[in-house]
């Protein structure tokens, strides 16, 4: 946890303070060791975040990538008394989940639920196979989306990418760049990996976007524009093809059962 309240102020953690969760109303304190990141620890978290974990250094950097105005944002559902803290959320709306952890499947849907327009990013550098996979595979990433430069259309995507993630109902964003600072993984550095929940027939649509891009978009408000016209696009191309498919499945019925109708015209000769 990054924020606490200080005498009423939302304060950063600093050895010695004490001070309040803004979320459950809870006394947390101060941590800053020489190891783990400088954060807010509660002194009994039961009433709290059920979705809280511990974060990391990667975690943190991205948070702080962000306005301080848009990070650890408190919500609260009074229907079902659910209260969580979103890592980003902007003006426009848009909550942001910085995962490096994993979790279950369930808690991934609720969160997806909850937030009714979310971005997944998740640490690609956590296990080291999973990007050595996407870089023996990047030869998949060879088909445009009409054309889009750095857009691509991907068939076999539970082969390129982490296969927990690859039937969010949101957009996931892996961030492999961690793990491309050594030498041996430079070639994707500078870059991020975004999959969109709509699918085009049987293929998956996976984005190039730089990291500067990519935040940009979120901090000036031009996500959501510019997420909401891809996705009716590719709704629309995914509807054509399979109305396409389907054409063409009909009249391959129809041939065949032209050809189980003809007689048999064989003559007898007696």
């Amino acid at each position: 946890m990054q924020y606490a309240l200080v005498n009423q102020v939302r304060a950063h953690a600093q050895k010695g303070l004490e001070g309040v969760c803004e979320l459950c109303n809870g006394k947390v304190i101060a941590k800053c060791g020489n190891i783990v990141v400088h954060h807010w620890s509660h002194y009994n978290r039961k009433e709290c975040d059920k979705w809280w974990e511990p974060e990391t250094l990667w975690h943190r950097d991205w948070k702080n990538k962000f306005p301080e105005e848009y990070r650890e944002i408190i919500f609260k559902n009074d229907s079902t008394m659910e209260i969580h803290r979103a890592d980003i959320y902007t003006p426009d709306g848009l909550a942001i989940e910085f995962q490096h952890s994993s979790i279950k499947k369930e808690e991934r849907a609720s969160r997806e639920n909850f937030y009714n327009n979310l971005i997944w990013v998740v640490d690609g550098s956590r296990l080291i196979n999973d990007y050595k996979r996407f870089q023996k595979k990047s030869h998949y990433l060879t088909t445009f989306y009409k054309d889009k430069n750095d857009i691509f259309e991907v068939s076999n995507t539970e082969d390129l990418l982490p296969s927990f993630w690859i039937d969010c109902s949101v957009p996931v964003v892996f961030d492999f760049m961690p793990i491309t600072n050594s030498i041996e993984f430079c070639s994707s550095k500078g870059f991020l990996y975004c999959l969109f929940p709509q699918r085009v027939g049987r293929n998956a649509i996976l984005a190039k976007i730089s990291s500067v891009s990519f935040i940009q978009s979120i901090v000036n408000g031009e996500w959501n524009k510019r997420f909401s016209i891809l996705l009716d696009e590719l709704k629309k191309d995914d509807l054509d093809k399979r109305n396409a498919e389907e054409i063409i499945r009909l009249q391959l019925e129809l041939t065949e059962n032209k050809a189980n109708k003809i007689p048999n015209k064989r003559h007898w000769r007696f």
